[in-house]
């Protein structure tokens, strides 16, 4: 085989690979009362009359029946987990859901149920951890890839806790005791900076930002290294997958992203949302705009009433109530019918057009 050949092998190997991981499910009630999944390309009904209540995930779709049992599909699979159950979710792109019943806190990863504690007093979750109390020790844990984190440093007699931790999707940030900022990442704990009353940060995929105990200096926290971003704090900014949206003491909108910083606009947009790899936005002129992957794309001459944003995708509805969907740099049309909903899970968009008929979007095929 020659280098050229194998470069090419490996190339497809890794797109069939990223296709096979991506979020290929949703599920819905229909217009007759069925509950209804689309399942990697294929519609199936899991029962015949409507869910109470369900939640969908990475790979899995977990709901309870009309008969108030907890169930969990996963792969062609349909499981009973209990019964009388309140269903959460941490997010519906994550890979486990966790449910609490008579205070327990369960997961459910990969078909595996683990119990977290059996006395719950508060929690909050992301995609991949969950920041919980547990009432009997009254000690402050943080679960995710399944392994369980006591932090010994937390103090729960703080005012305004809330303020002190912010979630990410795999990061965890917080004010310890000590009033010193540490970040939980891929299973370590880094020390980054004393903090104080001006101190301001937030938790992404990979990334914090965070000003230090002055209201100074910009910076950030991405893959285990510390950045200085800007040499002032933001008047604000949103957290998503390595990268932070921003706004300068100056008015301009930036983007940090994997290291580098980006200038989107010299006006301080209406409206910004960052979500997964995708921060949308209007201009200055009133356009609706994407920026992703370094890049800043015109999705529409106006901004939406209605948008999603998920894996890198943007649907939204344009005055013509079209469905358009952003996607690997390019904006498809992907109906010219009017469309009444839409819902974006993951890499595929669930939307009702016509008579109640519901369709979707998948991988450029519509179904």
């Amino acid at each position: 085989m020659s280098r050229k050949q194998f470069f090419i092998l490996l190339l497809l190997c890794l797109q069939i690979s990223l296709k096979c991981i991506a979020q290929n499910i949703t599920a819905w009630n229909d217009f007759n009362g069925r509950f209804r999944i689309f399942d990697n390309g294929t519609f199936r009904q899991l029962e015949g009359l409507p869910a109470l209540k369900f939640t969908v995930g990475y790979d899995w779709v977990a709901y309870i029946s009309n008969n108030n049992t907890l169930r969990y599909y996963r792969k062609g699979q349909t499981n009973d987990i209990t019964e009388g159950a309140f269903v959460q979710t941490i997010s519906d792109r994550t890979a486990y859901f966790y449910f609490t019943q008579t205070r327990q806190l369960d997961v459910i990863e990969q078909n595996k149920r683990k119990t977290l504690t059996t006395w719950l007093e508060s929690s909050y979750e992301t995609d991949s951890l969950v920041f919980y109390k547990d009432g009997y020790t009254s000690q402050y844990l943080v679960y995710g890839n399944g392994i369980t984190f006591t932090l010994d440093d937390i103090s729960p007699l703080e005012k305004n806790f809330e303020k002190l931790f912010s979630l990410g999707k795999n990061t965890f940030a917080y004010i310890n005791s000590s009033q010193r900022l540490r970040v939980l990442y891929q299973n370590d704990f880094y020390g980054l900076d004393d903090a104080g009353t001006q101190t301001t940060f937030g938790a992404g995929q990979n990334i914090v930002a965070y000003t230090d105990r002055d209201g100074f200096n910009f910076r950030a926290f991405w893959k285990g290294n510390t950045y200085i971003v800007d040499a002032n704090a933001p008047t604000k900014f949103q957290m998503a997958n390595d990268m932070i949206a921003y706004v300068d003491i100056a008015g301009n909108f930036k983007v940090f992203e994997n290291g580098q910083t980006y200038t989107l606009d010299s006006y301080e947009p209406k409206e910004f949302s960052a979500v997964d790899s995708v921060v949308v936005f209007e201009s200055s002129i009133g356009q609706f705009n994407a920026f992703y992957q370094g890049k800043v794309y015109l999705l529409d001459n106006i901004v939406p009433e209605k948008y999603e944003i998920a894996n890198g995708h943007v649907a939204w509805l344009d005055r013509n109530k079209w469905l358009q969907v952003f996607h690997n740099g390019k904006v498809i049309n992907v109906t010219k019918e009017e469309v009444t909903d839409i819902t974006l899970d993951g890499n595929l968009v669930r939307f009702t057009a016509g008579a109640n008929d519901t369709k979707i979007w998948w991988d450029g095929v519509l179904y």
